[in-house]
């Protein structure tokens, strides 16, 4: 059979999201009332004379607000451009698209409403003296797509002046989602946390949010490497940021080739293209690969024995087991992943294979187990 494997940013045409964003009224995100505002008397509660009488309680009592407005359900989405995912520093007005979209997700996953914020300064001070003076507004902040170190400094200072949660985005989002998936894997290739050798690429705000949480998690200090372009982070460098320090470690393994072998875990959060097949196979048994870089894939490219020369559709997870001596491939598909392709993967390997959905791999994974 004829594979038909492409990446998604393949199959999303350019003037597809154009058109998308511009038919109609621009954008994707508008601000509607929650009361009544049909009548007179609506109205008139809304604003004046009867909005003054909430501006009296809350001058005697500001923690009112959250009770008389929509602030604790309201979150400031804050950037200044500089690092909008796969483009790099696009600038306030360019990363507005970004901003609006993850206001989308805001409000159909959680119910949040949000107010984005794209602010023009590359300044740190300014940025934050934006931000606190805009308290007030919003029940929580959500810094996205800042550069780093400044973008790290920038949550450092707000997280210790603002009285609100201060969430960066970057910063945890990724974290999370990659340590819980590393969670299920060790269990997977029955590993143990405080036993595993992790090597993670990238040492920007991603990378040190990744790394931060690993070390949370169990990884012991001596069994994470953290490399960036210009190597491995260790004591001896004099280019490292304060948020890069705690992960500078002695080692021999100064390049990422060297790092990996051996490794039992390898979490890219840099950029596509860095590793290559020999890479992995040069890690320990039953490796554990984490291909993080975005809007693509990191680009390991599977192409091994069997001939699988494309880059893993990003969304489609392979995990390889052995059961009995018998090699099976499993493919983690998600919904919003076409099944075929997954098939199509397996047959490729020449190797049978079970499609399963997220909730469904922990109900499969012991028949799985037992075959």
């Amino acid at each position: 059979m004829a594979t038909s494997f492409q990446p998604l940013s393949k199959k999303m045409r350019r003037e597809d999201a154009l058109e998308y964003h511009s038919e109609g009224r621009p954008g994707k995100i508008e601000v509607r009332p929650t009361r009544p505002s049909l009548t007179r008397r609506d109205v008139r509660l809304a604003y004046l004379p009867g909005a003054a009488f909430l501006c009296e309680e809350i001058a005697r009592d500001p923690s009112s607000s959250f009770h008389y407005t929509a602030r604790g359900n309201l979150v400031g989405v804050v950037t200044n451009g500089t690092a909008v995912p796969g483009l790099g520093d696009v600038g306030a007005a360019a990363a507005k698209p970004m901003q609006e979209g993850l206001s989308v997700l805001f409000k159909r996953l959680a119910d949040i409403d949000v107010f984005d914020l794209e602010i023009d300064t590359t300044d740190p001070d300014r940025f934050v003296e934006t931000v606190r003076l805009l308290e007030p507004t919003f029940g929580g902040i959500n810094l996205k797509d800042l550069s780093a170190p400044a973008g790290l400094d920038i949550h450092a200072h707000l997280s210790v002046h603002l009285g609100i949660p201060v969430f960066h985005e970057n910063l945890y989002s990724t974290a999370v989602v990659a340590v819980a998936a590393l969670i299920n894997a060790l269990d997977l290739v029955e590993k143990r946390v405080e036993d595993v050798r992790v090597v993670l690429c990238g040492a920007g705000t991603v990378g040190t949010g990744c790394a931060r949480l690993l070390l949370a998690l169990g990884v012991r200090p001596e069994q994470l490497l953290v490399y960036d372009a210009s190597g491995l982070l260790h004591p001896g460098r004099d280019d490292l940021s304060v948020h890069q320090r705690p992960f500078a470690r002695e080692s021999s393994a100064r390049t990422l080739t060297e790092g990996l072998r051996g490794a039992d875990v390898f979490v890219g959060a840099s950029a596509p293209g860095v590793v290559t097949p020999e890479m992995v196979r040069s890690m320990a048994r039953f490796p554990i690969v984490f291909a993080l870089a975005n809007p693509i894939s990191k680009g390991v490219i599977l192409a091994d024995e069997v001939g699988l020369g494309k880059t893993i559709e990003a969304g489609i997870v392979l995990c390889q087991y052995w059961a009995e001596r018998r090699r099976r491939l499993v493919v983690m598909c998600p919904a919003s992943i076409r099944k075929q392709w997954a098939l199509e993967l397996a047959e490729k390997f020449n190797l049978p294979a079970v499609v399963l959905d997220a909730r469904a791999w922990s109900e499969a994974k012991p028949s799985m187990r037992s075959e």
